[in-house]
């Protein structure tokens, strides 16, 4: 039986601080001022927008579920929001920037460009060892947590279709238990960091997550959740942050980097459990909620700029102009994301919109994603659920991570 959602506006709120706690990361990258490592363990937004996504996601299919089109209605409403932006940077990247301004290491990292139009980066890093589309002028290596959340969209509709609410349920607490044992056994195996960082079989329990918690609020289970999500919050987030005082950036060995991960997904999934309740209203806010609203074409031009920024040196010049420092650095991020907002503020209403006006014909939204825009749900109040770029999977804007 299908149930009405209501519209969430806090998780709009959720997604600007991912966006940006992922934007700060990277920006500071581009100041060698140690004060800014502060934000090192921004990347971990990637993992807030994993949990959003299961979330987001699960409450429409269950929501749509008895309904006329399933599938057709889904994929056509994701393809919608989602693939015009992608393919239309990709084909900006690889038809017209790159004949223009080649160089040797774009033209070979343009051999494996299939992988970026198949959605399927995040594996091809995995295999090779290192990043690719992350030198020179060229700034798409962040894309891999794109392709694990397509991949994700792709096979979950099926399992949230055939199985019931009970079953649903079970499928994703054993998820959450098996994932860091996937991530242990590749770790144990000797394999590269990048299978355990980016490989979709390894995010998994973030997705889960987000899914169990969207499964519980159709039962109505979530409220009576709240004071143990108010705990494990403080408890697992003091855990987390301590832990981070020794790895600044992320754990890169071991049991560490297993249980780290998972505290992450542990820590989102109470946040946005409380945020869904309205323990967070200042989420709420106008500003929050715009920046959340465009946080996918934000998360997908933020590096580029990044990169664009670099070439133009544009902190030393702010430096050299302010004399100091730190201000230099603040205007610099301020003008980074404003620009980036800009950006994916032109984006959405030139081109993006012109393909939301489209969903009509699949369905209306009886739900509340409060964003299939900028996540991965509607143009007007949706975004496309998406992952940020953690801070272990963020390559250096002056160098080609290998």
């Amino acid at each position: 039986m299908s149930f009405k959602l209501k519209h969430l506006p806090e998780l709009d709120g959720l997604r600007a601080i991912a966006v940006l706690m992922v934007m700060m990361c990277h920006f500071k990258l581009a100041t060698p001022y140690r004060l800014w490592h502060v934000f090192d363990q921004g990347g971990f937004g990637v993992y807030l927008f994993f949990v959003l996504s299961g979330f987001l996601i699960t409450r429409i299919l269950i929501s749509q579920k008895d309904k006329p089109h399933y599938f057709r209605n889904f994929y056509a409403r994701r393809t919608l929001r989602i693939f015009p932006l992608y393919y239309g940077v990709l084909a900006i990247t690889f038809w017209l920037l790159v004949p223009l301004f080649p160089s040797p290491t774009i033209s070979a990292d343009a051999r494996y460009q299939g992988w970026l139009w198949g959605y399927a980066y995040n594996i091809l890093v995995a295999i090779k060892g290192r990043y690719f589309f992350s030198s020179g002028w060229m700034g798409l290596g962040h894309f891999w947590s794109l392709a694990v959340e397509e991949q994700f969209y792709l096979a979950w509709p099926f399992i949230v279709m055939f199985v019931s609410r009970k079953t649903l349920k079970t499928i994703c607490v054993s998820i959450i238990a098996l994932t860091p044992l996937v991530r242990m056994a590749f770790f144990l195996s000797e394999a590269n960091i990048y299978w355990v960082v980016m490989f979709t079989l390894c995010q998994l329990d973030s997705l889960a997550w987000g899914a169990l918690l969207a499964v519980l609020e159709k039962s109505g289970k979530l409220t009576r959740l709240r004071r143990p999500a108010v705990i494990t919050m403080i408890g697992v987030g003091s855990l987390l942050a301590v832990a981070s005082l020794h790895w600044p950036k992320s754990p890169e060995t071991g049991f560490p980097l297993v249980a780290y991960h998972s505290g992450i997904a542990i820590l989102f999934a109470a946040v946005i459990l409380l945020a869904q309740g309205g323990s967070f209203g200042w989420l709420n806010g106008a500003i929050f909620r715009e920046i959340g609203q465009k946080s996918y074409a934000m998360y997908v031009f933020h590096v580029p700029l990044l990169f664009l920024a670099r070439d133009l040196d544009v902190v030393s010049y702010l430096r050299h102009k302010l004399r100091y420092p730190i201000p230099a650095d603040v205007l610099f991020f301020l003008i980074m994301i404003a620009t980036t907002y800009a950006l994916a503020f032109l984006s959405y209403h030139a081109y993006e919109k012109h393909f939301l006006k489209l969903k009509r014909f699949f369905g209306t939204s009886n739900y509340d994603v409060p964003n299939e825009r900028p996540l991965d749900t509607t143009p007007s109040g949706s975004n496309p659920d998406w992952t940020l770029v953690p801070v272990e999977a963020v390559s250096k804007p002056t160098t080609e991570q290998t």
